[in-house]
């Protein structure tokens, strides 16, 4: 018989499948902003994403919000347009966050 998965296993499977999964919805936000530029709201909304408008509270917050890593720093450099964004920043979210919807995995 075999040997029994300890939380170890289970932790690098879970850990594995997160990334395969990131990866996945990555390459998915890429091809919407690829083939719908004009359109792409709705594109990531097809898939799970939830568009949100900024509220009075949330503009303040942000503007008066400083980057505490080295992926929001590049993060505002490539909002700004002084940066190319690196694949790891790929990762931190902005207006959209992945819709919490049944049938459906959500990450964050």
């Amino acid at each position: 018989m075999g040997r029994k998965a300890g939380k170890k296993d289970k932790d690098r499977v879970a850990d594995e499948f997160e990334k395969l999964e990131n990866e996945m919805i990555s390459n998915k936000v890429k091809e919407i902003f690829r083939t719908q530029p004009d359109n792409y709201i709705s594109g990531l909304e097809d898939i799970g994403f939830e568009y949100r408008e900024d509220d009075e509270y949330e503009e303040k917050e942000e503007r008066e919000a400083k980057p505490e890593n080295r992926n929001q720093r590049d993060l505002v450099a490539f909002f700004e347009g002084r940066k190319p964004l690196m694949r790891r920043s790929m990762h931190c979210g902005s207006c959209f966050q992945r819709a919490k919807t049944k049938g459906r995995s959500s990450t964050s």
